[in-house]
């Protein structure tokens, strides 16, 4: 257990982040200059699922950087993993964190910045799994 903690603790950091970041009061957020700009909580939510797929990314292969790994491991842990989870977290907002809501366009953020992360994390791989 303590092994897997310490393999990837980024992704877990950076999911307790999103988790944070996704279920806190709309009211923190106000006062920072980015809310003033229009439609900027979908450039948030790709920031926030770029950085989760990142650290999945750079955890993975930092992971496997010494034997071999599946391909499909790699696609469920960081690509299927955090798409459900943008998901789930829409729908808990929606039923649990009003005021706020679940949007489409929010989940497709979301989507958008993990096929981002895994891309670029595919393309620098070998550096990345020295980090």
């Amino acid at each position: 257990m303590f092994k897997f903690i310490y393999k990837y603790l980024k992704s877990i950091i950076t999911t307790l982040g999103v988790f944070y970041l996704s279920f806190a009061s709309p009211s923190e957020f106000r006062r920072m200059p980015v809310a003033e700009i229009p439609h900027a909580d979908k450039l948030v939510h790709f920031m926030m699922f770029f950085v989760l797929g990142l650290a999945l990314c750079i955890d993975f292969f930092r992971a496997h950087r010494f034997k071999g790994y599946k391909e499909s491991h790699f696609y469920l842990f960081c690509l299927v993993y955090p798409v459900l989870l943008g998901g789930i977290i829409e729908i808990v907002q929606q039923s649990w964190f009003y005021p706020r809501s679940a949007e489409w366009a929010d989940w497709f953020a979301d989507i958008t910045g993990i096929v981002v992360a895994v891309s670029f994390s595919m393309f620098f791989r070998k550096k990345i799994s020295h980090i």
